[in-house]
């Protein structure tokens, strides 16, 4: 059990590396954006007809993806918090069997010296002692394989749309933000 709990909290700060990797680069392609409609306005005020709608262009696409990695990062932000609460439990669940076991052993010291018989006694309280590690490390496992199996499911992706409703679309919203630059002052 102890071994679960220490690869579990190796999972997690996998995970947080993970995830702090994603939000960054998320953040980077929000600036990247911005960047890209800046790079329209400007061609747009130089009379680059061409460089404007290719700079809108890629803004316009790649504004489109933000919300599906936004979507990414935060089922992956709830993913960490659920490993995060899970190990802050099983680590609470591990100092409680080890308090377990100590007054276990506690209880046998306690029975050998007031009873002889407590031989028995002993030998039954440390195999259910076991028996309850054992149930516990099969929990813990099972666990950790249906979350492995949820975080495998969460990384697939969509579908693609169809290329020429994109591309129709696409055009329709350059031409609406290029205006907007001509219409501005």
């Amino acid at each position: 059990m102890q071994q679960s709990v220490q690869d579990l909290e190796q999972t997690v700060r996998a995970q947080r590396s993970a995830y702090r990797q994603a939000e960054l680069k998320y953040k980077a392609k929000q600036r990247q954006v911005e960047s890209y409609e800046k790079q329209a306005a400007i061609a747009q005020q130089q009379g680059d007809k061409a460089g404007a709608r290719l700079a809108m262009t890629q803004a316009i696409r790649l504004e489109k993806l933000l919300p599906q990695i936004g979507d990414r990062l935060h089922h992956a932000q709830e993913f960490l918090q659920a490993s995060e609460e899970r190990l802050q439990r099983e680590t609470i669940q591990l100092e409680a069997y080890r308090l377990d076991v100590e007054h276990l052993k506690d209880m046998a010291e306690l029975g050998n010296v007031l009873d002889p018989m407590s031989q028995l006694s002993r030998q039954q309280n440390l195999e259910t002692a076991r028996s309850h590690l054992d149930d516990a490390r099969d929990r813990l496992e099972l666990q950790r394989l249906e979350e492995q199996a949820l975080t495998e499911l969460s990384q697939t992706q969509p579908g693609d749309m169809e290329a020429d409703s994109e591309h129709y679309h696409l055009n329709e919203e350059v031409e609406r933000r290029l205006q907007q630059f001509d219409q501005s002052p």
